[in-house]
């Protein structure tokens, strides 16, 4: 379903999935669709919500292999950010409460950073999955 017509396809399938998981109607669904810019037939719409239905493994691998560990490498950057800027604020605002209240957070985020690092088993195999795949004629 995805394919030359530079990702109208995958735009196309996200709109008829968010008509599933919002549990509309095929009405319903047809007008949302339409407002959206994708006009379609009743049968074309079911073809596409068939073709979701069977390509699910495909996705969860997919999410799987790179979406989540794309989100796993975020989350952690992105706490490693906020302790660099509770540092930060905590320099800047010597003797204050907001001195005080950095000093307090950070760590606490350290606390989620370590979680982030505890769940590392999770990846590795994540990472050896997507290796063994890799090598596979």
């Amino acid at each position: 379903m995805t394919g030359k017509n530079g990702g109208k396809g995958t735009e196309v399938l996200n709109a008829v999935q968010d008509c599933v998981v919002r549990r509309l109607t095929t009405d319903e669904s047809l007008e949302f669709l339409e407002s959206r810019g994708f006009k379609m037939s009743e049968s074309k719409f079911h073809r596409i919500k068939k073709h979701l239905r069977e390509s699910i493994n495909d996705r969860l691998s997919y999410i799987a292999y790179h979406e989540y560990a794309a989100s796993y490498v975020d989350s952690i950057d992105t706490i490693k950010s906020i302790i660099a800027r509770l540092w930060e604020i905590s320099r800047e605002r010597k003797g204050s409460k907001e001195e005080l209240k950095a000093l307090e957070q950070i760590p606490q985020n350290i606390k989620i950073l370590e979680g982030l690092y505890d769940s590392n088993p999770i990846v590795s195999s994540l990472i050896e999955k997507i290796k063994e795949t890799e090598n596979v004629p």
